[in-house]
């Protein structure tokens, strides 16, 4: 005989082959207790509904008592006490030099014409790039492209057609040359300077190292303090990701069609900072 689930009026008995050393088959009862209808509803419906027969094997209600298990709610499962944790802080941070010159420059027209303009528009941004493909150690950018409607007294006067290029390089003295050579047929929107991905990771690195060694002896400290003899760490985060904090472009307006002398820049630092946040156990 084969161990099956078979239900009689409201029970279920689960029948369980006899052993070899006995000859009495076992059975357990579970009265009151509808799994098909607690777990697979519209099946026990549908079987209410047919002639099929209402026998469920072993293997049917193991599949029951699994999900009935895997639905436990998760205040079901204790979680250990904890005592003594406390919550440390450490930061470290350096002033790095910006390495890296970032400007953006531009090429606009108004007139009535937006085929004349874009023309126009399109052979000044032509003329900078071959200049710029001149010179290494540049990269070179081209943004978005513009013609847009003027309008005077709420009626169309106009078109206007713009186009922008994105220059970076860390060689600020080529590029503030070469900045003043394309003034002569472009206009600057603005200047920035900044840290370069390179020098911003090693100077990560470096102050990560820092900010650890700081949360260690403020961790070393509180342990002091509050009479322990030592603590655990429990968890530890450490975070690279302050918005850089750069100082505001250098604007300049459109010029005349002739070549300006370089801008005066001075780079300057910014402050770059790693924070360490964790917890610790004290122990006794």
């Amino acid at each position: 005989m084969n161990s099956m689930l078979a239900r009689i009026g409201g029970s279920y008995i689960v029948y369980v082959p006899a052993t070899a050393t006995s000859n009495v088959v076992p059975r357990v009862s579970l009265p009151g207790l509808s799994l098909p209808q607690l777990f697979f509803p519209s099946l026990y419906h549908s079987m209410r509904n047919s002639d099929m027969p209402r026998v469920f094997s072993v293997r049917s209600l193991a599949m029951c008592l699994f999900l009935f298990q895997a639905y436990q709610p998760a205040w079901a499962d204790e979680q250990p006490l904890t005592y003594d944790r406390i919550s440390v802080s450490a930061s470290a941070s350096a002033q790095v030099e910006n390495d890296t010159l970032v400007a953006v420059l531009y090429a606009q027209r108004d007139g009535s014409s937006a085929t004349k303009l874009a023309s126009e528009v399109n052979r000044n941004i032509r003329w900078a790039v071959e200049r710029l493909k001149q010179t290494t150690d540049i990269n070179l950018k081209t943004l978005d492209y513009r013609t847009s409607p003027v309008y005077r007294d709420g009626k169309l006067s106009g078109w206007r057609v713009r186009q922008s290029i994105r220059l970076e390089s860390t060689d600020s003295a080529k590029l503030s040359t070469l900045i003043g050579e394309l003034q002569e047929k472009l206009a600057v929107q603005s200047i920035t300077h900044s840290v370069s991905p390179a020098s911003r990771q090693a100077a990560e690195n470096r102050l990560i190292a820092e900010a650890i060694r700081a949360f260690n002896a403020r961790a070393s400290l509180v342990a002091k303090e509050l009479d322990r003899a030592e603590y655990r760490l429990v968890r530890m985060e450490v975070n690279t990701r302050d918005r850089p904090i750069q100082p505001p472009p250098m604007r300049a307006a459109a010029v005349s069609m002739q070549s300006a002398a370089p801008p005066v820049l001075e780079p300057g630092t910014q402050e770059v900072r790693v924070t360490v946040v964790g917890t610790i156990e004290l122990q006794l």
